[in-house]
């Protein structure tokens, strides 16, 4: 029988600190070390500063505006991490969010404006003035509604 092999390597992140990953076994994985601003991050690169201002600002869903309770019965009522405008690179305030689990799940990769039309949204009253502030600003700084291409 074989020996497992690790193996340890540091990347630079682009916002001045350093991400640790990890490979045993031919599996490799990502580790949260300090960045720039002097915290870990989770498992998506969201610094654990960002997170901690985007739970504080995002009490409710910032798409159907359904309270997120400490104990949820229904799993799709449940706060999930959202990309407003679809693109993972864009880790800022203005891009993160906390939607519950089903706006999220039916926004999938669908460009924000596009998602407003969808039979969800509308189903729901989910209109781009009845979203959160976040989301609207995402939608004036984006004409595209940060659909892709």
């Amino acid at each position: 029988m074989g020996t497992l092999i690790t193996r340890t390597w540091y990347c630079r992140w682009p916002t001045g600190g350093r991400v640790k990953h990890v490979a045993h076994g031919g599996t490799a994985r990502r580790l949260s070390v300090d960045n720039a601003s002097g915290g870990g991050m989770n498992r998506w690169s969201i610094p654990d500063w960002l997170e901690g201002e985007v739970i504080a600002r995002d009490r409710r869903c910032v798409y159907c505006g359904v309270a997120f309770a400490a104990q949820s019965v229904r799993r799709r009522d449940r706060p999930s991490r959202e990309h407003i405008i679809n693109d993972a690179r864009r880790i800022t305030r203005a891009n993160i969010a906390r939607c519950c689990i089903g706006c999220n799940a039916s926004k999938g990769t669908k460009g924000l404006v596009a998602w407003l039309q969808s039979p969800y949204a509308m189903a729901r009253g989910i209109t781009p003035e009845s979203v959160a502030a976040v989301v609207r600003a995402a939608l004036q700084s984006e004409p595209s509604g940060g659909s892709t291409p």
